[in-house]
């Protein structure tokens, strides 16, 4: 394993771009960031991955001498634009793979009996340990390929789906925004990340990511109301609308997006 003791060297920190919601910042080769009840959890899962060999996440470190948790830092770059890195089929193919090898190494992970993960609102439950956050902006791609997904405080226990189907939502994806692509061709895209994630029974799919984006914008305006600062600014930022928007779209190509998918 390499777990280290505590790290003090913070020189030359580099904070990373608004957006995450632990106020991470790079130290050299390694990623310091804040901490929660939910870090014990991630941190057993993240051991587990990397005594199985799953490479695709950031290895636990230990923490600094400011209580952050210190992550091994992985070479590449994320984009919150699926059209920048995502664009082929090949690499949304390549993300499917990915997320289908995360999930078959934690199948066998053995949930701690006393985790405290962070559920978001009305999330679905489930014995597998998914991510919760798979999306463009927390994949890394190194040399046109998804090499790992970072991030990892939403992990919980829910079934694949709840993955598969935020995946879908934000590598499509199922945005509002006509420049996406039409129809056919979101539908099309659907159908290529699920053939490459081997997901044979697709029933009930667009109703499980109508589910998911309900969860994100319920627990956005939950944790903002709550005080969180990282919540609030994404409230004030428009991120809870703009899934409002999302939900209306998917809503509203429902049953297109089912007849296409069976």
């Amino acid at each position: 394993m390499t777990e280290a003791g505590p790290v003090d060297d913070a020189a030359g920190e580099v904070a990373f771009a608004d957006g995450n919601v632990t106020g991470a910042a790079r130290v050299g080769d390694t990623v310091r960031r804040s901490t929660g009840s939910g870090t014990p959890a991630v941190h057993a899962l993240l051991r587990h991955l990397e005594r199985v060999g799953f490479d695709g996440a950031p290895r636990v470190l230990g923490f600094d001498d400011r209580g952050r948790e210190v992550l091994s830092y992985i070479e590449g770059a994320t984009s919150p634009d699926p059209r920048v890195s995502f664009g082929t089929d090949e690499t949304l193919g390549a993300v499917a793979q990915l997320l289908r090898s995360y999930h078959d190494s934690a199948a066998a992970f053995e949930l701690p009996p006393d985790a405290a993960w962070r559920y978001m609102i009305g999330a679905q439950r489930g014995e597998l340990v998914c991510h919760n956050d798979i999306a463009p902006y927390n994949t890394i791609v190194s040399d046109g390929r998804a090499v790992a997904f970072i991030d990892w405080e939403f992990a919980a226990p829910a079934p694949r789906e709840w993955d598969i189907a935020h995946a879908l939502w934000r590598f499509v994806p199922l945005y509002h925004d006509d420049e996406f692509g039409t129809l056919t061709e979101r539908s099309r895209r659907i159908e290529v990340f699920c053939d490459a994630y081997g997901l044979e029974d697709r029933r009930g799919l667009i109703d499980t990511i109508l589910w998911r984006q309900q969860a994100t914008y319920d627990s956005v305006v939950a944790w903002a109301a709550d005080g969180d600062p990282a919540f609030v600014r994404l409230l004030r930022d428009g991120h809870a609308a703009g899934t409002l928007h999302d939900i209306a779209y998917v809503r509203a190509h429902h049953s297109d997006l089912e007849r296409r998918l069976s």
